[in-house]
């Protein structure tokens, strides 16, 4: 096959991939297969491995598959390590190997790769949206039609800052800079809708990084002073909100326990649970509860199963003690006569506080979010909450790390280093079966103090000699991973692996334009690394 039609083929390849990567998971991986093909089919293996060696980067890049290689040594679930950890982390060897190796690539068609990326993404989020509009959707989770709300948040925000920055580079007219900031201006908005929570903490890292960017090394006097103001009335919003919920949160309605009607208006006796504190808006969820009276309202009233499952898969009968109490309401047959047909649809949809109906996603998710954190102190249980779960993970994680601090449990035992830490702190999550969903607690875990560092230093050696530091949408997305990398471990999976791979040898290797990077950071890295 002649070298142009080789580069051809290669470059569909890619472009198959980075369209593929807000649409379909399972296309990501045929394409890495097909490129493998490819450059086994084509030959000129001397060629390819000189263009290899000669990017020294790219090779450092790749020694950090060689330290989970090197974790299977000392590991004890040695089939997990070798069939499901190496595997997932194959972008970081293969996708490398591909690039690295092969030919460079022309700037327009370098330009189209992300391009195709953002395009696609806009066309996710439509069709995000009308799932929206429509309804039919039980949680704002399925307002990702085809990958995980996370995976596509961060997309998302990664597009956000991508589609100016390449209008700009491929030379666009102010007309067509006005669609790019039209389109990033609707993925903000989608990014609230969807209300991925390690997304808004990401977004919050950007903020920051934009803020000590504009303000200390912008040129503009009039650009520092809008980033001050931008970054001071965020942060004021963002104070205000917080103590608005935690206000919400927090709230008591005392009772006194020794004064409690013991029967219901029907003559039924009431159930106090006073083991139990859980409150919405300061209302006891599991005091004055007449538990057959209720069902047999609720039957009444609705064809779901009071014993069964809402929408969104949590106990319906609990749901609906959450939502009654949230309004003052006793769980009682008059307690639910009073709700309103909506009430009792929002139950039905796993709705646990009357507030959400009227609130926008994103002020749910936070509220959500402090609800968990307070009666997770309040009561030591995780379980039933994925945050809450986060921080006892976190915990067992921390126990984990302190056992085997130097060089960790070994690539294929997160499961046995975890299981360790949760026994250690007497955790009711025990057996689970879960990751730390914290990257860096995860690079600790698996490899210590050791493999971390030399994880951290591989990859800021590639950053730092490729390049691709000087390039403002890495920059942003190496902000939004790391943020991301605090609430999860996308890493640990093919699919963040090959979103990670991807962007960092775009701008490490792919990309490389006449003149240059835009500036980015450079002069603060010139400064701390002079050449």
């Amino acid at each position: 096959m002649p070298e142009p039609a080789q580069d051809t083929l290669f470059f569909l390849l890619l472009l198959v991939m980075v369209v593929s990567m807000p649409l379909s998971s399972s296309l990501i991986s045929s394409s890495q297969i097909a490129m493998g093909v490819l450059w086994l089919a084509t030959g000129n293996y001397r060629e390819k491995l000189q263009r290899l060696r000669q990017n020294r980067p790219a090779l450092i890049f790749m020694g950090i598959f060689l330290v989970h290689a090197i974790g299977l040594l000392w590991t004890e679930d040695l089939a997990y390590g070798v069939f499901k950890s190496m595997r997932d982390k194959l972008p970081m060897l293969t996708l490398t190997l591909f690039v690295a190796s092969a030919r460079p690539m022309p700037r327009v068609r370098a330009l189209l790769l992300p391009l195709a990326f953002s395009v696609a993404v806009v066309i996710s989020s439509f069709v995000g949206f009308g799932i929206f509009l429509s309804g039919n959707y039980d949680n704002f989770r399925d307002l990702s039609p085809f990958i995980s709300h996370f995976q596509f948040s961060l997309m998302m925000l990664i597009t956000m800052f991508l589609l100016p920055w390449l209008t700009r580079q491929a030379g666009g007219g102010q007309r067509h800079m006005a669609l790019a900031y039209m389109a990033s201006a609707w993925l903000l908005f989608f990014i609230f809708v969807v209300s991925s929570l390690q997304a808004i903490v990401a977004l919050g890292g950007v903020l920051v990084f934009l803020f000590i960017r504009y303000l200390f090394f912008g040129n503009n006097m009039l650009v520092r002073v809008v980033a001050a103001f931008v970054f001071l009335a965020v942060t004021a919003t963002s104070v205000i909100v917080s103590i608005y919920m935690v206000s919400k949160v927090t709230a008591t309605v005392d009772v006194d326990a020794s004064r409690l009607d013991e029967r219901t208006s029907d003559g039924n006796p009431y159930i106090h649970h006073f083991d139990n504190q859980l409150r919405e808006n300061g209302h006891h969820v599991y005091y004055f509860i007449a538990d057959g009276e209720l069902r047999e309202a609720w039957d009444r009233h609705s064809d779901y199963d009071y014993e069964g499952y809402d929408d969104a898969g949590n106990q319906l009968k609990y749901t609906l003690f959450r939502y009654m109490a949230s309004k003052g309401l006793r769980k009682d047959r008059e307690g639910l006569m009073s709700m309103t047909d909506a009430d009792i649809r929002a139950v039905e949809k796993g709705t646990t506080n009357y507030l959400y109906n009227d609130w926008p996603n994103f002020l749910i998710r936070i509220h959500t979010t402090f609800w968990e954190i307070y009666w997770y102190r309040q009561t030591g249980n995780p379980t039933g909450h994925t945050l809450s779960q986060r921080l006892e993970l976190w915990k067992a994680a921390r126990a984990a790390i302190k056992h085997r601090p130097i060089f960790g449990w070994g690539t294929g035992d997160v499961f046995i280093a975890v299981e360790y830490g949760l026994d250690k702190i007497d955790s009711q999550l025990e057996n689970t079966r879960m990751k730390p969903h914290n990257q860096y607690l995860l690079y600790l875990v698996l490899f210590g103090l050791t493999g971390s560092f030399v994880i951290y230093a591989a990859y800021f050696y590639f950053v730092r000699f490729s390049g691709a530091y000087r390039y403002f949408p890495f920059n942003i997305f190496l902000v939004v991973m790391m943020g991301a990398m605090i609430g999860n471990d996308p890493l640990d999976v093919q699919f963040g692996q090959t979103i990670f791979c991807f962007f960092s040898l775009y701008f490490g290797i792919i990309y490389q334009p006449e003149k240059g990077g835009d500036a980015g950071l450079e002069s603060l890295f010139h400064g701390l690394f002079k050449r």
